[in-house]
């Protein structure tokens, strides 16, 4: 489990209340568990979205990112609204220059968003932030912050959640019940 603490779950509440006030949380892959493969990842989170990811470091670095594109694409990903943020800073930044390309998809890889580079197997290919290149479509002060610049950070546990709406929730399980009650 990445957020260990009172400080880390309460900045991961405001910031999820700030992006989708009316959704429920639904822990879709753990890496630890669910494999530490890029095809483990797209098994588990393709065409499921949006979702939150969360990185933690043999360090205990903790960050992550959110978006609402789906995984399932061979490329960029496009999203207006996605955001990484360091759990441990308590800090966020959205998407700010090229939301065309904030994150990346690629079978062989993890979640990866614009400059942050997961590779297989998670747990010792590492992560890396690179900050040359085309890597701009968020704040250049972020990607310092979540890992260090340019180097491997081994990982040792990566989460995604799924963020259903919670009207779309009681309507499903509302229907659900209407359907067991005229089956019976």
């Amino acid at each position: 489990m990445i957020l260990t603490n009172e400080k880390e779950i309460n900045f991961m509440k405001s910031l999820i209340r700030m992006i989708k006030p009316n959704s429920k949380l639904q822990l879709i892959y753990r890496a630890s568990i669910d494999g530490q493969m890029g095809k483990d990842f797209h098994s588990k989170c393709d065409n499921i979205y949006p979702t939150i990811s969360l990185f933690k470091t043999d360090t205990d670095k903790k960050f992550g990112g959110y978006t609402e594109a789906n995984w399932n694409i061979k490329t960029y990903g496009s999203d207006p609204n996605a955001i990484i943020f360091s759990i441990n800073k308590e800090k966020y930044y959205k998407v700010n220059n090229c939301p065309e390309k904030s994150i990346y998809c690629d079978p062989k890889r993890g979640p990866n968003f614009d400059g942050l580079w997961v590779q297989e197997p998670f747990f010792t290919g590492g992560c890396f932030w690179e900050t040359n290149g085309d890597h701009k479509c968020f704040p250049k002060m972020s990607t310092y912050e979540m890992c260090e610049k340019d180097s491997n950070n081994v990982l040792s546990e990566i989460e995604v959640t799924y963020h259903r709406n919670i009207a779309s929730v009681i309507f499903f399980n509302m229907i659900y019940k209407i359907g067991r009650a005229s089956c019976r």
